[in-house]
């Protein structure tokens, strides 16, 4: 029997438990999260929802990356942060 995951729902969970790493290593709640993500309390508020509810949203990689560097100074995605290194076309 194969199993087959759903890659963006496990990256999406991902991203909320990392957000509650976050808030917790900061000691920071959910206002402070959308002040700092400007996002509004109810936006943070349904990143943090059980994923089998309707009210869920999943929790953009943009954004956690944003509060990442606000907080931390760096990239919790390296290697997205990164990013492909593309060669710019010369002019003319």
């Amino acid at each position: 029997m194969v199993v087959r995951v759903d890659s963006a729902a496990v990256s999406r969970q991902d991203n909320a438990d990392r957000l509650r790493a976050l808030m917790e290593r900061h000691a920071i709640d959910q206002e402070d999260v959308a002040i700092l993500a400007r996002v509004s309390g109810y936006t943070v508020l349904s990143w943090l929802r059980d994923p089998t509810t309707g009210a869920y949203r999943a929790m953009p990689d943009a954004a956690l990356e944003l509060l990442w560097f606000k907080l931390d100074g760096n990239s919790c995605f390296t290697d997205v942060a990164a990013g492909p290194r593309r060669r710019r076309r010369k002019k003319g």
